[in-house]
This record gives structure tokens, C-alpha cells and sequence, in this order.
């Protein structure tokens, strides 16, 4: 009995030897099926709404050469979510285009970057539409020959955090009457409206005061006017550039009444006043300004500097050429 109980031990084994011998055979012989393709990842909605798009641009250098296929996630100036496919992105900026800005693009439901600047629009003005894109970060629409009344649908926009809508000042320009849609941008950090005529937007300082996360504020040659005081609660905490050149101001106490709160913003460190017809003497409350390091005062009618500019200990750079000034500032040591 244990000679057949031995046999029979044997016997399975073998059999389960051979058994893994020919599975092996035959895995080895069947061939690898390769990986099925990845899927697509532009939406082809969205594809047939640039493609739209497309229609109504000129494009006399070709730039949209690319624009062709099922892929525009791989066209020109074109970016997708690397999660779901969607159009995040798109950039022609100085890519020679005119035309027309289609609403087409509104099936882009995802955008968050748009930007079209240095091309030629033709002096039309900012298409209304453009204030629906509920996820837009960035929106750079600037030297682009568009022209009218900046539409404020663009407040609409409550995610922006990058606004650039500079305006040529030697075509047609930009205006707005009411700043009034600024407040609503609450995430807001750069604002760029150089050039654009704001002479009858009385409410300019109350408007921009509303963006409490502003950092760069550009408003050179606006037309900007000493029209009422400025808010008393000021929210600018976080503004470290202002860019307010070519303004005219034409008071002698626009220092005093007009920008004594300004000088008190705690993370203000550069300012750009040039050419702006400010007169009389600089205030004492400037040498509020602690954390300043440039200051630009050139081509104005000023006469007279505080001695509380000496509490500018991080003050680098003082610009004052033009001006009226009697003796010397030797006497300010600054740094």
C-alpha cells in the first residue's frame, strides 16, 4: 500500500508539472495586444467652436496654420486640462490677426486665460460676451486697436485676478463714465487701464478702493481729475505699485486733501506721479510712507519738500526733476 500510495503521489505531481509547462507554451506563443489608443482629448464641441472663431480672424501670417484636425488641444496658442480636456487657455497675443471676436467662443465654458493683445481689431469695440466667462483668471485685451466704452459686463468677471486693457494713445481709445464695475472684482491683483479716458468717472478713487487684493495698479494718462475726496476707510492693503503719470491734477492741494490717505498704505512701495501739475509743497504725512523705495515726482510745479521725508529709511530711488524747489536736499539722507 504505501508502494501504490507513493506511485500515485508521483503521478499527480508530474501531471501538475506538465500541466504549467504548457500553460507557459502557451502564454509565450499568444501575442501582446498593444494598449488601445488614448482617447482624444479636445472636446469636439469646442473644437467646432474655435474652428467658428476662426472664420471671422484675419490672419495674413498664416499663425493659425495648426488649426486643423480633431487635436486643438495641440493648436497654436491653445491649452487644455490635462484632467478633463477642456480649453483653459488661449493665446494670440502679437500673432497679426483682425477680424472679428466671435461669440462662438462661450461653448469655452472652462476658459481661464484670454488673451489677444498686439493685433489689429480695427477699432471694435470690447465684444459684451466676454464678461460670461465665469472662470477667467487672465485678460489681457491690450494694444489691440480696440476702441468704445469698456463694457461692464467685464465686472461680471469675479474670479479675475489679471486685467490689462491698456489703450493706444495715438488710435482710437478706450473711456469709461463709472468705474462702478471694478468693485465686483473683489480677487483682482493687476489692473492696467493706461490710456483709457476716465475724466468723467468721478468715483474712480471709491472704485479702485473696493479691491482689497490689488497689488499693481496702472492708470498713466487717464485724464483723471482732482473731482472729490478720496475715501476716509482706505482697503489697499496688499497695493505695492501705482503707476497714476500724465494725470492732471493741477492742484495745489492735491497732496493735502486728494492723497493724504494714499501715503498711508502699508505695503506701498513704488509711485509714479510724474507730469501730473501737482503744486505747493510736498506733504509731511509722505514721510508716512515706510515701506517706500521709489518715488517719481518729475515735471510737476512742486516748491517745497518735508523734513519727514528723512523717515524714508528704505526710500532708494527719489525722482524730483522739473520742478521748483528752493535750495538743496543735501540735508535728506535717505537709506
Amino acid at each position: 500500500m504505501a508502494t501504490l500510495s507513493l506511485v500515485f503521489r508521483v503521478v499527480i505531481t508530474i501531471t501538475i508539472i506538465l500541466r504549467l509547462v504548457s500553460s507557459l507554451q502557451s502564454s509565450s506563443t499568444t501575442p501582446i495586444q498593444p494598449a488601445p489608443p488614448p482617447s482624444n482629448p479636445c472636446i469636439p464641441s469646442e473644437r467646432d467652436a474655435l474652428l467658428d472663431f476662426k472664420k471671422g480672424l484675419t490672419d495674413p501670417d498664416n499663425y493659425l496654420s495648426s488649426w486643423q484636425g480633431d487635436d486643438c488641444c495641440a493648436w497654436m496658442g491653445i491649452s487644455c486640462s490635462k484632467r478633463n480636456g477642456h480649453v483653459v487657455e488661449l493665446w494670440l497675443n502679437r500673432a497679426g490677426l483682425g477680424g472679428k471676436i466671435s461669440s462662438s467662443l462661450l461653448a469655452l465654458r472652462h476658459l481661464k486665460s484670454l488673451g489677444v493683445e498686439g493685433n489689429d481689431f480695427g477699432g471694435a469695440p470690447i465684444p459684451e460676451f466676454i464678461g460670461s466667462f465665469k472662470h477667467m483668471k487672465y485678460l489681457y485685451l491690450f494694444d489691440s486697436n480696440f476702441s468704445g466704452q469698456i463694457p461692464p459686463h467685464l465686472g461680471n468677471l469675479s474670479e479675475l485676478l489679471d486685467l490689462q486693457l491698456t489703450s493706444q494713445q495715438t488710435g482710437p481709445n478706450f473711456y469709461s463714465t463709472d468705474l462702478a464695475w471694478l468693485a465686483r472684482l473683489s480677487k483682482l491683483e493687476y489692473l492696467y487701464l493706461d490710456g483709457v479716458n476716465l475724466s468723467t468717472a468721478i468715483d474712480w478713487t471709491h472704485s479702485i478702493n473696493m479691491l482689497p487684493s490689488l497689488v499693481f495698479l496702472s492708470l498713466s494718462y487717464c485724464s483723471l481729475r482732482n473731482a472729490i475726496p478720496p475715501p476716509v476707510h482706505i482697503n489697499l492693503t496688499s497695493l505695492k505699485t501705482v503707476y497714476l503719470s500724465g494725470n492732471p491734477f493741477n492742484s495745489p492741494i492735491s497732496f493735502k486733501q486728494f492723497f493724504w490717505p494714499f501715503w498711508a498704505l502699508p505695503s506701498l512701495e513704488n509711485v509714479y506721479l510724474g507730469n501730473c501739475g501737482l503744486q505747493g509743497s510736498l506733504p509731511e504725512v509722505l514721510g508716512n510712507s515706510t515701506s517706500l523705495k521709489l518715488l517719481d515726482l518729475n515735471n510737476n510745479d512742486l516748491t517745497g519738500v518735508p523734513i519727514t521725508l528723512k523717515r524714508l529709511h528704505t526710500l532708494e530711488t527719489l525722482h524730483l526733476a522739473e520742478n521748483n524747489f528752493n535750495g538743496s536736499l543735501e540735508m535728506y539722507h535717505f537709506g
